[in-house]
């Protein structure tokens, strides 16, 4: 059981990286963006991913109950890569904003399956440990 544990943790930790890379490492890219699509609207990309990230939120702890853990992972880091993709070929900075809100909605369910699932296979006592080290590498 520790062994299992300790390897769910692990690949846990690595789907909770998604939500840093998508919005952190824009951060540094605000003022290219701003000049490749000529407008003083860039910071809008944070802000895009932020709100799908506290929107789509509501839906995916039902969404997890219903249809698994597995399933609905699976089809947010799904969404996560064509919206990637999408940002990646964006034409318009109106395309680009579109993008990163699906780009969001997909990296939000690496965050509430991953809570999900730490209190799904850890006991109670070893929950606020496990916990605590996502949300330090999260943060």
């Amino acid at each position: 059981m520790l062994k299992t544990t300790k390897f769910t943790l692990m690949l846990v930790l690595t789907a909770c990286v998604i939500v840093p890379f998508g919005n952190d490492l824009y951060i540094s890219a605000l003022p290219l963006i701003s000049k490749a699509f000529v407008t003083n609207k860039a910071p809008l990309v944070l802000t895009t991913f932020l709100f799908g990230l506290a929107f789509s939120q509501l839906f995916y702890g039902p969404l997890l109950d219903r249809f698994g853990r597995k399933p609905v992972l699976l089809c947010g880091l799904i969404i996560f890569i064509i919206a990637s993709a999408a940002v990646i070929f964006s034409s318009t900075f109106n395309f680009l904003l579109v993008a990163r809100f699906f780009q969001a909605i997909g990296a939000c369910s690496t965050i509430v399956a991953v809570l999900a699932i730490i209190r799904d296979v850890y006991p109670q006592e070893k929950i606020v440990h496990a916990t605590s080290m996502i949300m330090a590498i999260i943060g």
